[in-house]
């Protein structure tokens, strides 16, 4: 901060409009009357003693010191703090002039606004949440713009995400997160009802406030379905729409066109990370994470959570599931199911409390908990030497490798006995085998029969079996001179 007076540090809060004149003319007459005589007049303790007042804030008093004054009033709203920023985006507390209203605004920048597609983005994002009402989805109060400024005014939830949280805390007990996951699926209920697939969902899009109340944020990359509402091709031919972690494997394949089953996907990735503290799957780039998510099962939450409860464990693994047939088919199913479990564990007596989050999480996340994640695009030629973790719009991952070709057994009835079967099965499975030779041992026979096997598997050449049975035909006519001479 720079060293100012209290004269200048008065100049700028006067010019920023932060304080009406008369409160501010009050405090100055209250501050002069219990400044010592000869106390410096350095603006630091006088700037302590606005924030204590509640006239400034902690952040509105740096970029006053910074020198900046303008910028803090945007339509009828006074900014309180910075929240966060991202790609698309800068999100901002503030307080509604007239209403004493906290909110959450989202605000484009300037040099955004001329690029159409993030202005289209911007516009539809708040048209997609507009569009829903329901107390476990992040409301939208305004869309509008003042100058070359474009902004997005949200509800403000006062806690924390979904992510934050487990990051402090760590994996919560297994009834916390049926609560959350089931409070998000009557959310995404809604949003499904009303023709809109949000294709984000994610524990850092999962917001929970004081009273355990879960609400479902960013609507950055929903898409409304044809019937119910055109939905702007924001995605080019190469990119893939979503989160690399949490990212259904059809949506990987085609962001475009794929309905609201890939949410429920990614609701289950997010239990997933709820139980144990990480997503289903790790990888060093968002082509191999992808690739996983088509490609391999989760390890079984069994593994870090061995007391898991197996319906509940079933209910994750269902919503995981590769095929979407396979999935719960509407959200209201999994609400149903998370839902019937709590009152089964709650008869049963093993229901713990509904929400077991530390207070201190939510005193200390209250004013810098960004509540709006944002869009944020990268570079398909670059997107895989980073990580996806932040990423909404990732690249397609390239094709698995064509496994080389294996060439057919030399021997097919061989290849068709069962390796796994008992020796008389075996044998009997094997009709070019036949029964054992009574004229002589049954060891002697299993012998010739394996070094016939062994022979043919190693590809010997013609002049070596017509050497071993020309040595065959010697030794029997040695032994019969020999046996003529005795």
């Amino acid at each position: 901060m720079s060293k100012l007076t209290v004269d200048e540090f008065l100049a700028l809060v006067e010019r920023s409009r932060l304080v009406e004149p008369e409160r501010l003319a009050h405090i100055v007459a209250q501050w002069k009357s219990q400044r010592a005589p000869g106390q410096p007049g350095d603006a630091q303790p006088f700037a302590e003693h606005l924030i204590r007042s509640g006239l400034l804030t902690r952040w509105q008093s740096q970029k006053l010191f910074e020198g900046r004054h303008r910028g803090f009033l945007l339509g009828g709203y006074k900014l309180l703090d910075h929240l966060g920023s991202g790609g698309m985006s800068n999100v901002y507390l503030a307080e509604h002039l007239l209403m004493q209203r906290r909110v959450a605004i989202k605000v484009l920048p300037q040099n955004r606004v001329a690029d159409s597609s993030f202005l289209a983005r911007f516009h539809f994002e708040g048209q997609a949440v507009a569009a829903l009402d329901h107390h476990n989805i992040v409301r939208a109060y305004d869309l509008g713009c003042e100058g070359r400024i474009h902004y997005l005014v949200m509800e403000y939830v006062e806690g924390s995400n979904l992510e934050d949280l487990v990051e402090r805390q760590g994996p919560v007990n297994f009834h916390t997160a049926a609560g959350f996951i089931a409070q998000a699926a009557a959310g995404l209920e809604h949003a499904h009802g009303s023709g809109l697939v949000h294709r984000d969902i994610k524990p850092a899009n999962l917001l929970v406030d004081r009273h355990g109340t879960v609400k479902i944020l960013d609507m950055g990359l929903a898409k409304f379905k044809a019937e119910v509402r055109p939905t702007p091709a924001f995605a080019q031919d190469n990119e893939v729409l979503g989160t690399a972690e949490y990212l259904a494997p059809e949506q990987a394949v085609d962001s475009l066109s794929v309905d609201h089953r890939a949410d429920l996907y990614s609701l289950g990735c997010t239990l997933y990370f709820l139980l144990t503290g990480h997503p289903p799957f790790q990888g060093h780039s968002s082509g191999e994470l992808m690739a996983a998510h088509q490609q391999q099962l989760p390890p079984s939450l069994l593994v870090e959570r061995p007391d898991a409860p197996p319906s509940l464990v079933a209910i994750c693994r269902k919503l995981m599931a590769k095929a979407p047939a396979n999935r719960y088919q509407r959200a209201r199913d999994v609400a149903d199911a998370l839902v019937g479990w709590l009152e089964s564990e709650r008869a049963a007596g093993r229901f713990a409390a509904a929400v077991d989050v530390d207070p201190q999480i939510f005193s200390a996340t209250r004013d810098t908990t960004a509540n709006l994640q944002e869009t944020a695009k990268i570079d398909p030629s670059v997107a895989d030497s980073q990580s996806a973790g932040g990423s909404d719009v990732i690249p397609t991952p390239p094709p698995p490798p064509t496994p080389p070709l294996v060439p057919p057994p030399r021997d097919t009835q061989f290849a068709q006995i069962p390796t796994v079967a008992p020796l008389a099965t075996a044998i009997s499975a094997a009709p070019h085998l036949g029964r054992p030779s009574l004229d002589r041992p049954r060891s002697l026979r299993s012998s010739w029969v394996s070094l016939g096997r062994t022979v043919k598997s190693n590809s010997a050449p013609t002049w070596l079996w017509t050497a071993l049975l020309s040595a065959l035909v010697v030794g029997a006519v040695l032994l019969a001179l020999f046996a003529f001479v005795d």
